[in-house]
């Protein structure tokens, strides 16, 4: 009876990998994703970079950096109050990816971003950019986090 309690008791200290639900952790990126595009049309800094994670990683034109949240709010603050975004779509759908357990995600983009620029005589125009990128979530407890962004543009 004790060999059948101890080996159970071994079972049980191995510990279990937690199930990873793929459909429901996609659902959670694209809302995320969805968010982004909101927080860039509503010029809203503070939901956007609140997404980030401790340690977020910015990787773009040809450097590597690691700004502090306040860093990234700052940039970002500036860049939307500076900019009229009319358009930042996807062109193509999302591609995502997982761990196989679930705890980092990467979703690769191609987007196109309009900005209306003031131009000579009160007049506008429009700026149209396509990026390529990738972002790479990751989990922390139960909410996903930007952990890297990967841009380049054409």
């Amino acid at each position: 009876m004790y060999r059948f309690i101890f080996f159970f008791l071994i079972l049980m200290s191995c510990g279990t990998t937690p199930y990873f639900d793929p459909a429901k952790a996609k659902q959670e990126i694209l809302k995320l994703e969805a968010a982004q595009r909101t927080y860039h049309l509503t010029k809203n800094a503070r939901l956007f970079t609140d997404l980030f994670s401790d340690h977020f990683l910015s990787i773009n034109k040809g450097f590597v950096d690691s700004p502090a949240r306040s860093q990234s709010f700052g940039k970002f603050d500036t860049y939307f109050k500076e900019s009229n975004i009319v358009k930042w779509d996807d062109r193509v759908e999302p591609v995502i990816r997982f761990s196989d357990d679930g705890s980092i995600a990467y979703v690769a983009v191609q987007k196109q971003v309009i900005l209306k620029i003031p131009g000579a005589n009160g007049t506008f125009r429009n700026d149209t950019t396509d990026f390529a990128w990738l972002t790479i979530y990751k989990k922390t407890g139960n909410d996903w986090r930007i952990d890297c962004v990967v841009s380049t543009n054409k």
